[in-house]
């Protein structure tokens, strides 16, 4: 069966391939059986009894795409630079990817000399580029990105760890070092990480018993962060509302979230009160427009608003598609903070609107 990935590596790296075989069988939902790689349980390997050049070029020959793990373990075996020369002769699709603290003009001596698509993996965009290409190549499908972030972060976390070079004419110290230093402040700098890879394989296991969409849901974000964050920032809002009045709530709801058409104003009965809020400087009461406005220089208010827009900002930017599965498979109901709905059962509170 044609192989999708040929993974040509140094022996000495096989802690690195490793790793990074689970991240792309995880991350990319590449199964490993798709994978030929000489070193790697559940990969494709080398029959028993068979010799062991023919097969290799076997499966050059019979692969979608060749992704040389360039390190500088790799530039100093002789089998690895004939596994290159190889695919290179056949005509295969190559993908280089360069680790540092390998850099480009130390493959002068290969023949991906004068090569310009590399990809040099040294932090989580890094990643991001190769699911871009894969997808291109019409080798990978549609993945979700939270769970491709949270294992890329992963993955830049492990790696100074994974890399064993010795220090020789093809690493410069200095460059060495520098790296090192930099994945060290990514993964500092990154607070956002998922569970490891023997949870997730845990959790496949269950998601493969369970019988509905919403059990299936509640196990993905077992240990989630989206949920624990999510959590945290309705807290946070529902806080802040408990000292304001309905009526201002109402009142920054539909002047800032609703969409519609509809300008905010109260009924007769709720007229009075609402003057009284203006009075305290809650409400700005235009007779001539017809609208009733929060006011936004209150400084309860301009805490509340913050509030919503950093949970805005979180549903936007940074939760998982998981995550809104499992709301909308819960509550039976959209997760948008636009939904009426959402703010009186979330934050608790009654919007009034005439």
């Amino acid at each position: 069966m044609k192989n999708l990935i040929f993974l040509s590596h140094a022996v000495a790296d096989k802690d690195l391939v490793d790793r990074f075989v689970d991240f792309i069988n995880i991350a990319f939902k590449i199964d490993r059986s798709q994978i030929y790689c000489t070193s790697l349980k559940g990969t494709k390997r080398i029959r028993t009894g068979n010799n062991f050049i023919n097969d290799i070029k076997e499966h050059i020959e019979d692969t979608e795409v060749v992704l040389y793990f360039l390190t500088p373990n790799y530039l100093k075996s002789p089998f690895c630079l004939s596994e290159l020369g190889a695919a290179w002769a056949l005509g295969k699709r190559i993908y280089p990817i360069l680790i540092p603290p390998l850099d480009y003009d130390e493959l002068d001596s290969t023949p991906l000399k004068g090569v310009t698509q590399f990809i040099k993996l040294k932090d989580e965009e890094s990643l991001f580029d190769i699911a871009d290409d894969f997808k291109e190549m019409n080798i990978l499908g549609d993945i979700g990105t939270g769970l491709l972030r949270a294992k890329a972060i992963s993955f830049i976390k492990d790696m100074p760890e994974l890399c064993k070079f010795n220090e020789d004419e093809h690493i410069d110290k200095h460059e060495y070092e520098k790296t090192q230093q930099e994945m060290r402040e990514i993964t500092e700098n990154n607070i956002e990480q998922e569970t490891e890879i023997r949870e997730l394989k845990k959790k496949i296991e269950e998601l493969k018993a369970a019988k509905d969409s919403k059990k299936v849901a509640e196990i993905l974000l077992q240990g989630s962060n989206d949920r624990k964050t999510f959590d945290v920032l309705i807290e946070n809002v529902k806080d802040l509302f408990t000292s304001l009045d309905n009526i201002v709530i109402s009142s920054i709801y539909c002047n800032k979230y609703y969409i519609g058409e509809m300008r905010y104003w109260v009924s007769q009965d709720d007229f009075p009160r609402a003057q009284e809020l203006e009075a305290e400087d809650y409400l700005i009461i235009n007779f001539d427009d017809g609208v009733i406005e929060p006011n936004d220089s209150h400084p309860k208010i301009k805490k509340c608003i913050y509030a919503l827009e950093e949970l805005k900002w979180f549903l936007d930017e940074k939760c998982s598609s998981d995550f809104f599965n499992y709301f909308e498979d819960t509550y039976e109901r959209p997760l948008s903070i636009n939904n009426k709905w959402f703010w009186e059962n979330m934050f608790k509170v009654r919007i009034i609107m005439s």
